[in-house]
């Protein structure tokens, strides 16, 4: 019992001694400036503003290509507390469009992202984050480079001669 003691206390020592564990800077789709403040210390574009609903909107540009970035799962009335964001962006392809095939290879070597085709065959790519009560910053950036990644490589497919 003594020596059980003795760990124990050895235990509760080490662990005040121990410096704390600092609690992860979050960032939440509560607080759309705080999404704009984590894309613009990444280096890249985002503008603040509001969809056709009233929810919010950012504007972005990731490494080049155009985007936005839009709110879900907001309180109907006051377009608050939205809890999950989209990545979104629309490519222009070249007459005659990206086909479904060529479509279904590109995103067989791509995880992150949705790749759909509109009418005209332009692509329209798609990533959903959830974000409840928030994620980590760090998370959320890695998430928007991936994405940034992804449609660099969806440009430069569609348009080989801009690499």
């Amino acid at each position: 019992m003594g020596m059980r003691i003795q760990t124990l206390a050895a235990l509760a020592a080490l662990t005040l001694a121990s410096p704390a564990v600092a609690a992860p800077d979050l960032v939440s789709a509560h607080k759309p400036q705080g999404l704009v403040d984590a894309l613009v210390a990444k280096g890249y574009v985002a503008a603040l503003s509001r969809d056709d609903t009233g929810d919010p909107l950012i504007n972005l540009e990731l490494s080049g290509w155009k985007g936005a970035l839009l709110f879900y799962d907001c309180d109907a009335a006051s377009h608050d507390g939205c809890r999950s964001v989209q990545f979104r962006a629309k490519f222009d392809a070249d007459a005659p469009g990206m086909s479904a095939a060529d479509a279904l290879r590109f995103v067989a070597t791509r995880r992150y992202g949705a790749l759909t085709l509109d009418a005209k065959g332009d692509p329209v790519v798609t990533w959903d984050v959830w974000m409840g009560a928030g994620v980590p910053r760090a998370v959320f950036q890695e998430a928007a480079a991936q994405f940034a990644a992804t449609l660099a490589a969806l440009g430069g497919q569609l348009y080989p001669a801009a690499r």
